[in-house]
């Protein structure tokens, strides 16, 4: 929404959404490789879809749950910036000071130029 109350977080998620995307592909992979019932939902599908070409009346499963996590882990994550906007635009200077403080350690008034 130009301009509105998720105006940062929509600016980034359309900026950058395919780099996010790209980084977290793997990592997800990774890890659901390692968990078992991956590996059996993997199978399943592929019976599955096996049997189902062979009856036309069934259509084959077409999920990949690699993405299925992976856009939820990513909407998950403009979920949470989007609520971190809201409560820094109700409260513009608490919630920028909070941000500067975590983010550098110290509020502005605190830098020290070199």
């Amino acid at each position: 929404s130009a301009g509105g109350v998720s105006a940062c977080v929509d600016y980034v998620k359309a900026a950058a959404e395919d780099k996010v995307k790209a980084a977290l592909e793997p990592i997800v992979e990774e890890i659901m490789s390692e968990h078992t019932l991956t590996n059996i939902w993997g199978g399943f599908i592929e019976k599955f879809n096996a049997a189902a070409d062979k009856v036309s009346a069934v259509d084959p499963i077409e999920f990949n749950l690699n993405q299925y996590v992976m856009e939820c882990a990513i909407g998950g994550i403009f979920t949470v910036m989007m609520r971190k906007e809201g409560e820094m635009r109700k409260a513009p200077g608490q919630a920028v000071s909070a941000a500067v403080r975590q983010a550098f350690g110290s509020p502005p008034d605190q830098w020290k130029r070199q």
